[in-house]
Formats: C-alpha cells, structure tokens, sequence
C-alpha cells in the first residue's frame, strides 16, 4: 500500500471522519432492523451510496477502521435469511397460542389470584379496596396453552424464519459474527495531522504558489529519500525554496529525540526552511538543539490550535 492511495482513501472518506473525531465515537455499532437486515447508520449517512461497500473495504484495508466482534445472529439453515425470530410453544399440544400468567397476592387482605383479576381500577375481589396496583405483591408466574389449557413452567423454544416460514431448532440453526468498527487511534492521529492541522497549511503554501506534497519525500545528498509530513517546493525568480514540517505528539512532553531525527533528515537534504510541530509542548533541551540546527519550533495544546500559530507564523515570515 502507497501514501499515496491511503491519502486518496482519507479524502474519499472524510465526511464519515470527521462525524467520528468531532464528535468523538469511537466505534460504529450495528443495527438490526426487523428485517433481520444489518445497518450501521454513520456509515449510510455518511459513505457514498454508490461506493459504500468499497469505501469500507478500503478503510479496513488500510487500518483505519478495524473490526471488532460485537453480536452473534441466529440465520436460517433453509434460505439464510436473518429475518427470524423465537417461537414459544406448548408442551403439551405444540400449539404457540399460549399466554404467560402470573400469580399475585393483595397484602392488605392476602387474596391470592391472577394478575388479571386485580384490574386497573377496579376493586379487591376479596375485600372490596379500590386502587389495589400499590398493594399487590408477585408470587410466581407460569405459562397456560389457550388451546389444551394445559398450565406449565417453561415453554417449549424454536426459531422461526419470517421470509420462509419455516421453524428449526436451535441446533440446527446457522450463526453468524455481526461486527462492530473501531477507529484506529493510529490512524485518527495521522489523519488529524494531515487533515485537521495540515490540509489549511497545504492550502496556504498553495496559495503562495508552493507545490505541497501531504507527505513528501526529499532525495538528499548521500543518496537516502528521506519522508517528512510536508514538503514544499517553489522556484521563485530562478532561486529555488524547499519548505519542510514534521509533526510530532506526547501525551506530556515532546523530548529531543524529534529534533535529532529532523535534523539528520535536513542536513542530509538542505531544506531553506524547517518546521516541527510539537504537540502539547517540547522539553527545553529540544528547543535548544532546535535552535542550534535552525529548526523552527511550534508548540501547542491541539492540533487546531497548531494550524493557527503555525499559518501566522508563515504569514510573518
């Protein structure tokens, strides 16, 4: 896989997210209608219709998304339809018209009788009190067959498929993973650099007639290709301007190993200008190596936040 056609997936996907990262979920979880049909509602809205199946594969093909087991669904063994459902039958009789009953007691005057007796509204068949729903107390409950009568604990279960009408048992029954997917973290961090704090940098380099590759690659004078997040190219009155920026993000602070990594890449290639963006902040040690190598240091708390100081900085430069 090329950086190249993992950029072209980023920007074919990037309505889907960004309602990720702005909103922060982390996980598309499926839906199933009554249908038995698997939807995931983010991904309608939000991946053309027309591509939607090959968008996905895309983003799992390049880890942007990752699958995570989320449900197991029973499938019918005759027409593989998701469409099924359980079905309760009699003991007795096989018959599925049955009905679940249960047993209640009145405290105040401890009658014991169905729960339908004690209606809504209607008074205490033993002691006459009205509004009873406060006073009532479970017992149990059973299950009666409305067409043998028979009374029992426990109903006899089957699935029924919907689209062939067909009942099977549960050991006859086909299952099938449905998944969840999961943003890559990884993933998420690139495409924050280069959508969320480098797309107006390449934007504004552009504007000044820069030629931006989002990453880029420089040939130094050893012979290496050397890859940073931006380089930018431009031929101004026959003197040629090479711009470069690098990224880089600690969950505390960003120390000089950056730095030292950046400055070997540019002193092999010879850039006119270097950047490093540390995300929230580089330790004082980095920020005196980078002003010895002459690498430009921008610090911020996000990324956003980066974009802004670092646009400024170019404008005054």
């Amino acid at each position: 896989m090329s950086a190249e056609e993992k950029e072209k997936v980023y920007q074919e996907t990037r309505k889907l997210l960004d309602k990720m990262i702005s909103e922060s979920i982390r996980e598309l979880t499926p839906e199933i209608d009554s249908t038995g049909e698997i939807k995931y509602r983010e991904i309608e809205e939000h991946l053309d219709k027309n591509h939607r199946e090959d968008s996905l594969a895309k983003l799992l093909k390049f880890d942007i998304l990752q699958k995570k087991f989320y449900d197991k669904i029973i499938v019918c063994p005759f027409c593989n339809s998701k469409n099924t459902g359980v079905r309760l039958h009699c003991p007795s009789c096989n018959s599925i018209n049955i009905e679940r009953k249960t047993l209640m007691e009145h405290v105040p005057c401890g009658a014991i009788d169905n729960e339908d007796v004690f209606k809504k509204g209607e008074s205490c068949p033993n002691c006459g009190r009205k509004n009873v729903e406060s006073d009532l107390r479970k017992l149990g409950s059973w299950f009666q067959c409305n067409t043998c009568h028979t009374r029992f604990d426990e109903p006899v279960l089957t699935n029924f498929c919907r689209s062939c009408k067909r009942e099977f048992g549960f050991k006859e029954a086909k299952l099938e993973n449905i998944h969840s997917y999961v943003l890559n973290p990884a993933a998420e961090e690139e495409y924050k650099r280069r959508f969320v704090l480098l797309a107006p940098v390449k934007k504004f380099l552009e504007d000044l007639q820069y030629k931006v590759s989002m990453p880029g690659k420089l040939t130094g004078e050893s012979g290496a290709e050397h890859q940073f997040n931006i380089v930018a190219l431009k031929n101004s009155n026959g003197v040629n301007e090479t711009l470069v920026l690098d990224v880089f993000s600690s969950n505390n602070t960003v120390d000089e190993t950056p730095v030292a990594a950046m400055f070997a890449k540019i002193f092999d290639t010879k850039p006119t200008k270097a950047f490093l963006i540390a995300i929230p902040k580089m330790n004082q040690n980095g920020k005196k190596l980078a002003q010895l190598y002459k690498i430009n240091v921008i610090e911020a708390e996000k990324i956003d936040e980066a974009a802004t100081k670092l646009l400024e900085f170019l404008k005054t430069s």
